[in-house]
């Protein structure tokens, strides 16, 4: 089997692996301490590192090369920041037009923004907490800003109180949204 790391061939390690999880994990003396593996290719397909479940488990006999594809940490949380920044300016142009249509009185497409929305910022948070873990500056902002916020928005969706919803969203998201993308240097205001 050929291997690479950033397409530099490696010696054979991992000889009793059996699958490519635990081969990679023997590769990991050949890995820069201050780098990430973002990337592995099995025989020409191309998998996120992240994405395990779809080659760890497969067997090494048969794999004739392996690739390897490494960033600098701090690099790759950069990246990983300014892809949260970008993703705040997409949700909150969603929310502030969901909040005019609640105005409008088109509340079942303002209520799928706000799901859409909502559901862009679990991932942004989390993509944020990846950064964060890999070395970059502190967050955007803590999810207990946004926790009773949550709530509130919960029970006046239940409650079918679009005027309320329309409050919430104008007054205490969209400022926090700002705030957290005035972190990043966006501007938060939108794109319309």
């Amino acid at each position: 089997m050929q291997i690479f790391i950033n397409e530099r061939p490696v010696e054979a390690v991992g000889e009793g692996a059996a699958t490519v999880g635990e081969l990679i994990d023997a590769l990991a003396v050949y890995v820069d301490p201050d780098e990430v593996v973002t990337r592995v290719t099995i025989d020409g397909a191309s998998f996120s590192a992240g994405d395990e479940v779809r080659y760890a488990r497969r067997a090494v006999a048969g794999v004739g090369r392996l690739a390897l594809t490494t960033r600098r940490s701090l690099e790759l949380a950069a990246e990983l920041r300014a892809a949260v920044f970008e993703a705040l300016r997409h949700i909150r142009e969603k929310i502030f037009l969901a909040s005019e249509g609640l105005g409008r009185g088109a509340t079942a497409d303002a209520q799928r923004a706000i799901g859409a929305a909502v559901e862009e910022l679990r991932l942004a948070l989390i993509l944020d907490g990846q950064a964060e873990a890999l070395g970059a500056n502190p967050g955007i902002g803590r999810v207990d800003e946004l926790a009773g916020l949550a709530e509130e928005l919960l029970a006046a969706l239940e409650r079918r109180d679009a005027a309320r919803m329309r409050v919430l969203l104008a007054d205490r998201l969209l400022p926090l949204l700002d705030r957290w993308s005035a972190r990043g240097g966006g501007s938060g205001a939108p794109d319309s």
